[in-house]
């Protein structure tokens, strides 16, 4: 992780270093999210392939990032930044049975009461440092762009695996007197590297002479290999909205 996030940080001067004074607004955003993933099972004959894909969820995120917007021409624009994007997706085991493993860190159900159905959450995550490169196309009447502008945008996000977590919450039993886990790993082997394609929309009201509210719904793709194992490999992919206060030069 230290030698990704040394190749971040020289990436980001370098992108910072090529911006100009022709930057249009400059702005921070919080971003609401859901992430999951395409699961596909190495062995596409596997009985137990739907099983695995039923047991997992979307599972909600926060992403938070800086944005720098600069126009290219009247009607079209980039957006750029800094930006943290958590993806991941959750796992639902149900009417676990005695001596089934949880984890092989964690150890296995050692209940043998029958005192309801006994569930295990395992909540996935993955940290990205991401840059994005989106091109914004303005669809809004130029005659009211001094007041509001909605465009459609594209591109990639260019995303370097920060931290993975895996976090396992228990319902009805507990493992070694605790119901709540956690693990600095995901027992996958996650890229270090990797490519999203998002699209969406963006919305921008101004609220003063300098300040415009903005609202962008994204859909995000990894293109890469997430993650596998010996028996499954995924791409992840996430659908939220970034809300953020820009400030107009």
């Amino acid at each position: 992780m230290k030698c990704t996030s040394i190749r971040f940080a020289i990436l980001v001067c370098s992108l910072f270093a090529g911006l100009n004074t022709h930057a249009q607004s400059i702005g921070i955003y919080l971003s609401p999210s859901f992430s999951s993933h395409f699961l596909n099972a190495m062995d596409h004959d596997r009985p137990d392939r739907d099983s695995i894909a039923n047991m997992d969820r979307a599972d909600f995120r926060w992403n938070a990032g800086f944005d720098v917007k600069i126009p290219i021409d009247k009607d079209w624009a980039l957006q750029t930044g800094v930006e943290l994007r958590n993806y991941g997706f959750l796992r639902v085991w149900e009417d676990l049975q005695y001596l089934d493993s949880i984890h092989p860190d964690i150890g296995r159900v050692e209940d043998l009461s029958n005192n309801g159905i006994k569930v295990a959450d395992y909540h996935y995550r993955y940290t990205y440092f991401s840059i994005p490169l989106l091109f914004h196309r303005d669809i809004s009447s130029r005659k009211y762009r001094h007041s509001y502008q909605f465009s459609l945008f594209f591109g990639p996000r260019f995303q370097f695996l920060f931290n993975e977590k895996l976090d396992i919450f228990l319902q009805g039993f507990s493992v070694k007197g605790e119901f709540d886990h956690s693990l600095d790993h995901t027992s996958y082997q996650p890229a270090e590297f990797n490519v999203a394609f998002s699209m969406g929309g963006r919305a921008q009201i101004r609220i003063d002479s300098d300040w415009v509210l903005s609202v962008q719904p994204f859909l995000d793709t990894q293109l890469l290999r997430s993650g596998e194992d010996a028996l499954v490999k995924f791409n992840l992919n996430q659908v939220g909205m970034d809300v953020g206060i820009n400030y107009e030069f």
